[in-house]
């Protein structure tokens, strides 16, 4: 019908996806160039990797580049102190988050940290779950909890109780639940497999590789940090969440394009 179309990828044309169905995916995009669909397709990227992700694969068409929007409350969450302090990944257990990776820097970086545990929070996919547990078994696996998917407030309570969120991954186009701990207030450990490099700028999180050593040393610096100086990270986290991707902002340069 010669519609104009907005696509979002969502991350199909990153490196660690095109391992899958490579030739079925570059086979689409030959089909719909030889038919001069190209010319009214604009992409929709929600992250600079994305972008060079499209390019990349040899894509020519205008890429808009539109982070996700994300429900910001009106004020951070107020810390607590707790008898028991949590370290929370939340998200699908499968070898491209390398929990693997954080469960053995975990049993580094809390090897002395008796009042911190690690919650690891979602279902798991190709029975990796095993796995984990298996090395959780180990003496050098301490602390280590694993709890089943948790949705709606049940997942949004679990982000204020926490006292940092972490999400090592080798690949993923936006990272949802990074902008979802943010807005709560609860500071974050993202990796560099994240696209989330400003959280360090805007001074209300940690950016790491996803090897055991950057991870023992990006935990054991968050641990380290006092109440007081994790609420002033969860502020800024809030604001920055506020003043760029309340969905009021992202409504709007969606609605423009």
């Amino acid at each position: 019908y010669r519609c104009p179309l907005v696509l979002s990828p969502r991350g199909m044309l990153s490196p660690n996806a095109l391992k899958y169905s490579s030739i079925q995916k570059k086979l689409f995009w030959a089909a719909f160039r030889i038919q001069g669909l190209e010319k009214n397709l604009i992409l929709h990227a929600t992250s600079k990797g994305e972008v060079e992700d499209a390019r990349r694969f040899g894509l020519l068409c205008p890429i808009a580049l539109i982070p996700n929007g994300i429900d910001v409350p009106r004020h951070p969450k107020v810390p607590q102190v707790r008898t028991t302090k949590t370290v929370l990944f939340l998200g699908r257990l499968h070898p491209v988050k390398v929990l693997d990776n954080l469960i053995l820097a975990w049993a580094k970086a809390a090897k002395d940290q008796s009042d911190w545990v690690l919650q690891i929070v979602g279902p798991s996919e190709r029975s990796y779950d095993k796995k984990l547990r298996k090395l959780c078994r180990n003496p050098s696996g301490p602390r280590v909890q694993f709890v089943s998917e948790l949705l709606g407030d049940e997942k949004i309570k679990a982000i204020q109780r926490a006292e940092m969120l972490v999400l090592p991954s080798h690949s993923e186009n936006f990272g949802m639940v990074i902008a979802e701990s943010l807005a709560q207030g609860t500071p974050v450990i993202a990796s560099h497999g994240t696209p989330w490099k400003s959280v360090e700028d805007e001074g209300c999180g940690w950016w790491c590789g996803n090897s055991v050593d950057e991870l023992v040393a990006a935990l054991s610096d968050a641990m380290s940090y006092s109440i007081d100086e994790r609420a002033r990270m969860g502020v800024r986290g809030h604001q920055w969440m506020k003043d760029e991707f309340d969905w009021q902002v992202i409504a709007s340069k969606m609605n423009e394009l």
